[in-house]
C-alpha cells in the first residue's frame, strides 16, 4: 500500500517540529457533502529527520469559523516516534469542516494529512532528503 497526500487533504506540510511545542492549529479541510464516510479516511502524522513525541486533537464543525466546534478524537504519538508516528481512523461524527490541533516535544519536519490508506511503517528517508 502505497500512502498519498492529496493538497485538498493536508493539514500540515513539512511544519518544523518546534513549531508544535505550545500546540498548532492547521489548516481546515472542507469534507464536501459533510457527513461521515462509509470507509473512513486515516488521519496519518510522520515525522521526518528527527523524532518526538506527539498528541493530536482533531476537531469537527458544521462552519469553516468553528462557531460550534466538536471534539472527535485525540491519538497519541509513542515517546520516541520516528517516521508514522500517529496512524488512527478518522472517528464517526463528521460535520463539513475538520481541523487538527498539533502539540509535542518535536525535532525534524512534521506532516500530516488524510489518506484512504496507510502502510505499517514508512521509510526514514525519502528519496529527496
Amino acid at each position: 500500500d502505497t500512502m498519498i497526500f492529496d493538497n485538498e487533504t493536508m493539514f500540515f506540510d513539512a511544519v518544523d517540529g518546534a513549531e508544535l511545542a505550545s500546540g498548532k492549529e492547521s489548516a481546515v479541510i472542507e469534507n464536501l457533502g459533510g457527513g461521515d464516510a462509509v470507509d473512513p479516511l486515516f488521519l496519518a502524522v510522520i515525522i521526518a529527520g528527527g523524532e518526538g513525541q506527539l498528541k493530536a486533537d482533531i476537531t469537527t464543525a458544521k462552519d469553516k469559523d468553528f462557531t460550534e466546534p466538536v471534539e472527535l478524537g485525540t491519538f497519541q504519538s509513542a515517546q520516541n516516534a520516528k517516521g508514522l508516528a500517529i496512524k488512527a481512523k478518522v472517528p464517526f461524527g463528521l460535520g463539513r469542516y475538520l481541523k487538527v490541533k498539533l502539540t509535542g516535544t518535536v525535532t525534524g519536519k512534521v506532516t500530516a494529512g488524510l489518506t484512504q490508506n496507510v502502510p505499517n511503517e514508512i521509510p526514514q528517508k525519502f528519496p529527496n532528503d
